[in-house]
């Protein structure tokens, strides 16, 4: 490993707002041609490099991500150290919860139950955080549909998918595909 520890600073009075946007973006792993992954130990140039994926994803022919509307307040991506004393690894999960319960959402929830999935997430700060890669695909852990018990109540989809990874989830700085493929 030859990576050079460098500090990790927070400047004083920084902006450090927590939670994800209220859009995130999401593909069949099947839709995507080329999903880049972050550099190894033994090619990244910096700490940077470790868990920043600079390189765009390129969709297969008429393919894109699409755009989930999300609950905000209600979703956010979570990365844990797993495993055993010199043997850790991450768990990466996303949370998410959408308003409603129309066919599309309750057609989302049935299409994901068993598919290996990719999801970009924009956080608060901008940064773009990806849950899912080729060896480790976001899987669906769980998905419920509510009607709520009364008037006040939310009725929603909410979703858990998770991941493996070997790092936490990775930022992704290229642009997000959204125009299908050519």
């Amino acid at each position: 490993m030859a990576i050079e520890l460098t500090d990790v600073l927070h400047p004083d009075g920084a902006d450090n707002a927590g939670g994800v946007q209220q859009h995130i973006y999401y593909a069949p792993l099947a839709d995507i041609l080329t999903l880049p992954t972050v550099k190894s130990l033994d090619l990244a140039a910096n700490m940077e490099d470790l868990v920043t994926i600079a390189t765009a994803i390129v969709m297969k022919p008429t393919k894109a991500f699409r755009t989930l509307y999300c609950t905000v307040d209600k979703n956010g991506v979570k990365s844990e150290a797993v495993g055993e004393r010199d043997g850790k690894s991450f768990k990466v999960t996303l949370k998410f919860t959408h308003p409603t319960n129309r066919a599309e959402i309750l057609a989302f929830q049935r299409l994901t139950a068993n598919r290996n999935m990719v999801f970009l997430v924009p956080e608060t700060d901008g940064n773009v955080r990806i849950v899912g890669s080729k060896e480790f695909p976001a899987k669906l852990n769980s998905g419920s549909s509510d009607t709520g018990e009364t008037i006040e109540s939310l009725k929603h989809a909410a979703f858990e998918f998770s991941c493996n990874s070997r790092t936490p989830a990775p930022i992704y700085t290229a642009a997000v595909p959204l125009t299908p493929a050519p």
